[in-house]
Protein backbone atom coordinates (compact mmCIF):
# COMPACT_ATOMS: atom_id res chain seq x y z
CA UNK A 1 0.00 0.00 0.00
CA UNK A 2 0.97 3.90 0.07
CA UNK A 3 1.04 6.23 2.59
CA UNK A 4 -0.31 8.87 0.61
CA UNK A 5 -1.38 12.92 0.52
CA UNK A 6 -3.23 15.05 -2.03
CA UNK A 7 -3.38 18.86 -2.63
CA UNK A 8 -5.50 20.94 -4.83
CA UNK A 9 -5.36 24.58 -5.41
CA UNK A 10 -7.08 27.22 -7.85
CA UNK A 11 -3.57 29.18 -7.97
CA UNK A 12 -2.95 33.08 -8.36
CA UNK A 13 -4.61 33.46 -11.80
CA UNK A 14 -7.81 31.03 -12.59
CA UNK A 15 -11.10 32.13 -11.68
CA UNK A 16 -12.24 28.12 -11.31
CA UNK A 17 -10.32 24.93 -10.32
CA UNK A 18 -10.40 22.43 -13.49
CA UNK A 19 -7.76 19.75 -12.04
CA UNK A 20 -8.58 16.69 -9.90
CA UNK A 21 -6.63 14.18 -7.52
CA UNK A 22 -6.84 11.11 -5.47
CA UNK A 23 -4.46 9.87 -3.37
CA UNK A 24 -5.36 6.23 -2.29
CA UNK A 25 -3.85 3.10 -0.80
CA UNK A 26 -2.91 1.53 -4.00
CA UNK A 27 -3.83 4.03 -6.49
CA UNK A 28 -2.74 7.68 -7.25
CA UNK A 29 -4.16 10.05 -9.66
CA UNK A 30 -3.62 13.71 -11.33
CA UNK A 31 -6.00 15.07 -14.23
CA UNK A 32 -5.93 18.37 -15.66
CA UNK A 33 -8.94 19.68 -17.31
CA UNK A 34 -9.45 22.01 -20.21
CA UNK A 35 -12.22 23.14 -22.18
CA UNK A 36 -12.97 26.72 -21.08
CA UNK A 37 -15.24 28.24 -17.47
CA UNK A 38 -17.00 24.87 -18.00
CA UNK A 39 -15.74 21.86 -19.34
CA UNK A 40 -12.11 20.75 -17.93
CA UNK A 41 -13.56 20.81 -14.33
CA UNK A 42 -15.92 18.06 -15.38
CA UNK A 43 -13.90 15.96 -17.88
CA UNK A 44 -11.39 15.30 -14.83
CA UNK A 45 -13.68 14.94 -12.24
CA UNK A 46 -15.12 12.07 -14.96
CA UNK A 47 -11.07 10.57 -15.15
CA UNK A 48 -10.42 10.85 -11.19
CA UNK A 49 -13.68 9.62 -10.27
CA UNK A 50 -14.07 6.81 -12.32
CA UNK A 51 -10.34 5.17 -12.11
CA UNK A 52 -10.85 5.37 -8.33
CA UNK A 53 -12.84 2.12 -8.38
CA UNK A 54 -8.86 0.67 -9.16
CA UNK A 55 -7.72 1.71 -5.37
CA UNK A 56 -7.43 -2.16 -4.38
CA UNK A 57 -5.00 -4.75 -4.60
CA UNK A 58 -4.49 -6.29 -7.81
CA UNK A 59 -3.22 -10.24 -8.50
CA UNK A 60 -0.39 -9.56 -10.79
CA UNK A 61 0.76 -6.55 -13.38
CA UNK A 62 -1.16 -8.01 -16.00
CA UNK A 63 -4.12 -7.61 -14.59
CA UNK A 64 -3.64 -4.11 -13.31
CA UNK A 65 -2.49 -2.66 -17.09
CA UNK A 66 -5.56 -4.40 -18.29
CA UNK A 67 -8.13 -2.81 -15.68
CA UNK A 68 -5.92 0.10 -16.49
CA UNK A 69 -6.18 0.87 -19.77
CA UNK A 70 -10.07 -0.57 -20.22
CA UNK A 71 -10.97 2.12 -17.08
CA UNK A 72 -8.78 4.90 -18.91
CA UNK A 73 -10.68 3.99 -22.36
CA UNK A 74 -14.05 4.01 -20.58
CA UNK A 75 -13.46 7.34 -19.08
CA UNK A 76 -12.86 8.89 -21.94
CA UNK A 77 -15.91 7.30 -23.54
CA UNK A 78 -17.81 8.66 -20.56
CA UNK A 79 -16.41 12.03 -21.69
CA UNK A 80 -17.69 11.85 -24.88
CA UNK A 81 -20.97 10.95 -23.73
CA UNK A 82 -21.16 14.20 -21.88
CA UNK A 83 -20.33 16.45 -25.09
CA UNK A 84 -23.63 14.29 -26.42
CA UNK A 85 -25.91 15.85 -23.49
CA UNK A 86 -24.37 19.12 -23.27
CA UNK A 87 -23.18 20.15 -26.66
CA UNK A 88 -21.83 23.45 -25.10
CA UNK A 89 -18.74 21.52 -23.54
CA UNK A 90 -18.20 20.51 -26.86
CA UNK A 91 -14.07 20.52 -26.91
CA UNK A 92 -13.53 19.58 -23.13
CA UNK A 93 -11.05 17.06 -22.35
CA UNK A 94 -8.17 16.75 -19.54
CA UNK A 95 -4.88 15.06 -19.23
CA UNK A 96 -4.06 11.64 -16.86
CA UNK A 97 -1.51 10.24 -14.93
CA UNK A 98 -2.37 7.26 -12.75
CA UNK A 99 0.01 5.15 -10.84
CA UNK A 100 -1.48 1.89 -9.31
CA UNK A 101 1.00 -0.46 -7.13
CA UNK A 102 0.95 -3.96 -7.82
CA UNK A 103 3.18 -5.38 -4.90
CA UNK A 104 6.73 -3.97 -6.21
CA UNK A 105 5.93 -2.82 -9.09
CA UNK A 106 4.36 0.28 -10.10
CA UNK A 107 1.78 0.52 -13.29
CA UNK A 108 1.29 3.94 -14.65
CA UNK A 109 -0.95 4.87 -17.12
CA UNK A 110 -0.53 8.39 -19.05
CA UNK A 111 -1.98 10.70 -21.70
CA UNK A 112 -0.79 14.43 -21.50
CA UNK A 113 1.50 16.78 -19.46
CA UNK A 114 0.73 15.77 -15.88
CA UNK A 115 3.70 13.92 -14.57
CA UNK A 116 5.06 10.72 -12.09
CA UNK A 117 8.23 11.62 -10.62
CA UNK A 118 10.25 8.89 -7.97
CA UNK A 119 12.79 10.24 -5.86
CA UNK A 120 15.48 7.79 -4.59
CA UNK A 121 18.54 8.26 -3.11
CA UNK A 122 18.54 12.15 -3.22
CA UNK A 123 17.35 12.18 -7.16
CA UNK A 124 14.11 12.90 -8.62
CA UNK A 125 12.93 11.03 -11.79
CA UNK A 126 10.40 11.73 -14.36
CA UNK A 127 8.94 8.41 -15.29
CA UNK A 128 6.50 9.94 -17.76
CA UNK A 129 6.81 12.15 -21.04
CA UNK A 130 5.14 14.84 -21.90
CA UNK A 131 2.69 15.15 -24.80
CA UNK A 132 3.22 18.12 -25.80
CA UNK A 133 4.61 20.04 -28.96
CA UNK A 134 7.63 21.54 -27.38
CA UNK A 135 8.35 17.71 -25.73
CA UNK A 136 8.62 16.87 -29.99
CA UNK A 137 11.08 19.73 -30.61
CA UNK A 138 12.86 18.28 -28.03
CA UNK A 139 13.11 14.98 -28.99
CA UNK A 140 13.65 16.33 -32.57
CA UNK A 141 16.86 18.08 -31.61
CA UNK A 142 15.71 21.54 -32.61
CA UNK A 143 14.88 22.72 -29.35
CA UNK A 144 16.28 22.35 -25.53
CA UNK A 145 14.54 21.98 -22.94
CA UNK A 146 15.37 25.29 -21.22
CA UNK A 147 13.88 26.98 -24.17
CA UNK A 148 10.58 24.73 -24.24
CA UNK A 149 9.79 26.36 -20.92
CA UNK A 150 9.67 29.52 -22.74
CA UNK A 151 8.15 28.50 -26.26
CA UNK A 152 4.78 30.17 -27.23
CA UNK A 153 3.31 26.75 -27.96
CA UNK A 154 4.93 25.34 -24.30
CA UNK A 155 0.82 24.65 -23.80
CA UNK A 156 -0.37 22.70 -26.71
CA UNK A 157 -1.23 19.20 -25.97
CA UNK A 158 -0.57 15.97 -28.58
CA UNK A 159 -2.92 13.82 -26.82
CA UNK A 160 -5.52 14.07 -24.49
CA UNK A 161 -8.51 12.30 -23.24
CA UNK A 162 -11.98 14.06 -24.36
CA UNK A 163 -14.00 15.39 -27.10
CA UNK A 164 -10.93 14.70 -29.69
CA UNK A 165 -10.15 11.27 -30.07
CA UNK A 166 -12.60 8.25 -29.61
CA UNK A 167 -9.58 5.84 -28.81
CA UNK A 168 -6.70 7.85 -27.13
CA UNK A 169 -3.54 6.96 -27.63
CA UNK A 170 -2.13 6.37 -23.82
CA UNK A 171 1.70 5.38 -22.17
CA UNK A 172 1.58 1.79 -20.20
CA UNK A 173 4.84 2.09 -17.65
CA UNK A 174 6.42 -0.14 -15.42
CA UNK A 175 8.41 1.12 -12.93
CA UNK A 176 9.84 -0.68 -9.61
CA UNK A 177 9.21 0.55 -6.14
CA UNK A 178 11.49 0.76 -3.31
CA UNK A 179 10.91 0.93 0.43
CA UNK A 180 12.30 4.18 0.48
CA UNK A 181 10.78 6.05 -2.65
CA UNK A 182 8.61 9.43 -2.45
CA UNK A 183 6.33 9.29 -5.46
CA UNK A 184 4.96 12.48 -6.64
CA UNK A 185 2.12 12.66 -9.14
CA UNK A 186 1.63 16.50 -10.72
CA UNK A 187 -0.63 18.92 -13.04
CA UNK A 188 1.24 21.11 -14.93
CA UNK A 189 0.13 23.45 -12.62
CA UNK A 190 3.13 22.95 -10.28
CA UNK A 191 6.02 21.56 -13.11
CA UNK A 192 5.40 25.11 -14.84
CA UNK A 193 6.87 27.07 -11.78
CA UNK A 194 9.00 24.56 -10.20
CA UNK A 195 12.09 23.31 -11.77
CA UNK A 196 12.55 19.83 -10.56
CA UNK A 197 15.87 20.27 -8.71
CA UNK A 198 13.13 22.63 -6.63
CA UNK A 199 10.93 20.32 -6.23
CA UNK A 200 13.32 17.33 -5.24
CA UNK A 201 14.91 19.85 -2.45
CA UNK A 202 11.14 20.09 -0.93
CA UNK A 203 10.23 16.08 -1.74
CA UNK A 204 13.69 14.55 -0.35
CA UNK A 205 12.89 16.68 3.15
CA UNK A 206 11.97 14.88 6.50
CA UNK A 207 8.46 14.95 7.99
CA UNK A 208 5.10 14.76 7.19
CA UNK A 209 3.98 14.19 3.46
CA UNK A 210 1.67 16.35 4.11
CA UNK A 211 4.27 19.48 5.28
CA UNK A 212 6.15 18.54 2.21
CA UNK A 213 3.18 18.95 -0.36
CA UNK A 214 2.19 22.51 1.34
CA UNK A 215 5.91 23.49 0.64
CA UNK A 216 5.60 22.53 -2.47
CA UNK A 217 2.12 24.57 -2.98
CA UNK A 218 3.24 27.35 -1.08
CA UNK A 219 6.10 27.53 -2.92
CA UNK A 220 4.35 27.25 -6.63
CA UNK A 221 2.25 30.19 -5.26
CA UNK A 222 4.80 32.40 -3.81
CA UNK A 223 5.80 31.83 -7.79
CA UNK A 224 2.94 33.19 -9.37
CA UNK A 225 1.03 29.95 -10.15
CA UNK A 226 -0.74 31.41 -13.70
CA UNK A 227 -2.47 27.55 -13.10
CA UNK A 228 -4.25 25.26 -11.35
CA UNK A 229 -1.83 23.51 -8.93
CA UNK A 230 -2.47 19.70 -7.93
CA UNK A 231 0.25 17.35 -6.56
CA UNK A 232 -0.18 13.54 -4.86
CA UNK A 233 2.67 12.54 -2.78
CA UNK A 234 3.15 9.11 -1.49
CA UNK A 235 5.86 6.77 0.04
CA UNK A 236 5.46 2.80 -0.08
CA UNK A 237 4.75 0.76 3.20
CA UNK A 238 7.03 -2.07 3.08
CA UNK A 239 4.74 -4.47 3.90
CA UNK A 240 2.99 -4.94 0.81
CA UNK A 241 6.47 -4.84 -1.30
CA UNK A 242 6.32 -8.19 -2.93
CA UNK A 243 3.72 -9.79 -0.96
CA UNK A 244 0.28 -9.65 -0.29
CA UNK A 245 -1.18 -7.33 1.66
CA UNK A 246 -2.72 -8.75 5.41
CA UNK A 247 -6.73 -9.36 4.38
CA UNK A 248 -7.09 -8.50 7.68
CA UNK A 249 -5.59 -4.91 7.55
CA UNK A 250 -8.53 -2.85 6.27
CA UNK A 251 -7.36 -0.62 3.15
CA UNK A 252 -7.78 3.02 3.98
CA UNK A 253 -10.18 5.28 2.31
CA UNK A 254 -8.57 7.77 -0.60
CA UNK A 255 -8.89 11.59 -0.92
CA UNK A 256 -10.53 13.14 -3.31
CA UNK A 257 -9.08 17.00 -4.06
CA UNK A 258 -9.70 19.85 -6.94
CA UNK A 259 -12.94 19.34 -8.81
CA UNK A 260 -13.60 15.84 -7.63
CA UNK A 261 -14.62 17.04 -4.69
CA UNK A 262 -17.87 19.28 -4.28
CA UNK A 263 -20.78 19.03 -6.16
CA UNK A 264 -21.18 17.91 -10.29
CA UNK A 265 -20.92 21.07 -12.43
CA UNK A 266 -23.10 19.38 -14.65
CA UNK A 267 -25.86 20.00 -12.38
CA UNK A 268 -25.65 23.76 -13.41
CA UNK A 269 -25.39 23.10 -16.78
CA UNK A 270 -28.69 22.58 -19.35
CA UNK A 271 -28.87 19.39 -21.23
CA UNK A 272 -29.89 19.73 -24.66
CA UNK A 273 -29.45 16.22 -26.32
CA UNK A 274 -32.04 15.65 -29.09
CA UNK A 275 -33.32 11.94 -28.92
CA UNK A 276 -31.71 11.42 -32.71
CA UNK A 277 -28.53 12.76 -31.49
CA UNK A 278 -25.64 10.71 -31.86
CA UNK A 279 -21.65 10.75 -30.86
CA UNK A 280 -19.69 12.12 -33.44
CA UNK A 281 -16.85 9.66 -34.48
CA UNK A 282 -13.09 11.04 -34.11
CA UNK A 283 -10.30 10.79 -36.80
CA UNK A 284 -7.40 8.29 -35.19
CA UNK A 285 -4.90 11.17 -35.29
CA UNK A 286 -5.60 13.81 -32.09
CA UNK A 287 -5.69 16.98 -33.12
CA UNK A 288 -3.50 19.00 -30.81
CA UNK A 289 -5.30 21.05 -28.49
CA UNK A 290 -4.04 24.04 -25.69
CA UNK A 291 -4.07 23.90 -21.79
CA UNK A 292 -6.16 27.10 -22.26
CA UNK A 293 -8.72 25.68 -23.46
CA UNK A 294 -8.49 27.56 -27.00
CA UNK A 295 -8.23 25.10 -30.11
CA UNK A 296 -5.16 25.68 -31.86
CA UNK A 297 -4.87 25.65 -35.77
CA UNK A 298 -2.20 23.21 -35.72
CA UNK A 299 -2.53 19.61 -36.91
CA UNK A 300 0.56 17.08 -37.55
CA UNK A 301 1.05 18.15 -41.16
CA UNK A 302 1.30 21.84 -39.71
CA UNK A 303 3.59 20.60 -36.69
CA UNK A 304 6.37 19.70 -39.60
CA UNK A 305 5.88 23.46 -41.25
CA UNK A 306 6.24 24.85 -37.91
CA UNK A 307 9.50 26.77 -37.11
CA UNK A 308 11.12 26.03 -34.11
CA UNK A 309 10.05 29.21 -32.35
CA UNK A 310 6.36 28.13 -33.26
CA UNK A 311 5.54 30.54 -36.10
CA UNK A 312 4.03 28.96 -39.37
CA UNK A 313 6.09 28.67 -41.91
CA UNK A 314 5.03 29.76 -45.75
CA UNK A 315 3.55 27.73 -48.54
CA UNK A 316 1.08 25.00 -47.91
CA UNK A 317 0.06 26.59 -44.14
CA UNK A 318 -1.09 29.68 -45.61
CA UNK A 319 -3.08 27.85 -47.67
CA UNK A 320 -4.43 25.90 -45.20
CA UNK A 321 -5.11 28.77 -43.09
CA UNK A 322 -7.04 30.05 -46.05
CA UNK A 323 -9.04 27.26 -46.12
CA UNK A 324 -9.91 26.92 -42.44
CA UNK A 325 -10.75 30.54 -42.62
CA UNK A 326 -13.68 30.05 -45.38
CA UNK A 327 -15.14 26.96 -43.97
CA UNK A 328 -15.61 28.49 -40.49
CA UNK A 329 -19.48 29.40 -39.84
CA UNK A 330 -18.02 32.61 -38.41
CA UNK A 331 -16.32 33.26 -41.72
CA UNK A 332 -18.91 32.90 -43.89
CA UNK A 333 -21.37 35.06 -41.94
CA UNK A 334 -18.97 37.76 -42.46
CA UNK A 335 -18.84 36.58 -45.91
CA UNK A 336 -21.76 37.15 -46.67
CA UNK A 337 -22.41 40.66 -45.18
CA UNK A 338 -19.75 41.78 -47.27
CA UNK A 339 -21.60 40.39 -50.29
CA UNK A 340 -24.96 42.02 -48.73
CA UNK A 341 -23.29 45.67 -48.58
CA UNK A 342 -21.48 44.97 -51.90
CA UNK A 343 -25.09 44.25 -53.70
CA UNK A 344 -26.69 46.82 -51.75
CA UNK A 345 -24.34 49.60 -53.08
CA UNK A 346 -24.65 48.52 -56.28
CA UNK A 347 -28.35 48.42 -56.17
CA UNK A 348 -28.39 52.44 -54.77
CA UNK A 349 -26.00 53.72 -57.14
CA UNK A 350 -28.02 52.26 -59.92
CA UNK A 351 -31.27 53.45 -58.39
CA UNK A 352 -29.21 57.45 -58.45
CA UNK A 353 -28.01 56.91 -62.39
CA UNK A 354 -31.60 55.68 -63.14
CA UNK A 355 -32.85 58.84 -61.15
CA UNK A 356 -30.43 61.50 -62.89
CA UNK A 357 -30.65 59.99 -66.66
CA UNK A 358 -27.97 57.98 -66.95
CA UNK A 359 -25.61 61.22 -65.80
CA UNK A 360 -24.17 64.52 -67.11
CA UNK A 361 -24.11 64.45 -71.11
CA UNK A 362 -21.14 66.26 -73.34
Amino acid sequence: MFDSFALSDVGRVRQTNQDSGYAGAFLLVVADGMGGHAGGDVASRIAVSHLAQLDREFTSISEAKRELKKHVLRANQLILNVVVEYPQLAGLGTTLSAVVRVGSTAVIAHIGDSRVYRVRDSRIQQLTKDHTFVQQLIDGGRITAAEATVHPRRSVLMRVLGDVDARPELDLIEADIDSADTWLVCSDGLTGVMADADILARVARKGALSQRARGLLSQSLDLGAPDNVTLVIAQPLPTSLGSSVDDSSPVPRGTFVGSATGDDPLNNLLQTSSPNRVSRSRVSSPLPVSTDGIPVILDEADAADTSDDGSASTGNSQSDVLRRFFSSQRSRVILAIIVGVVVISAAVALVLVTTHGGGPTG
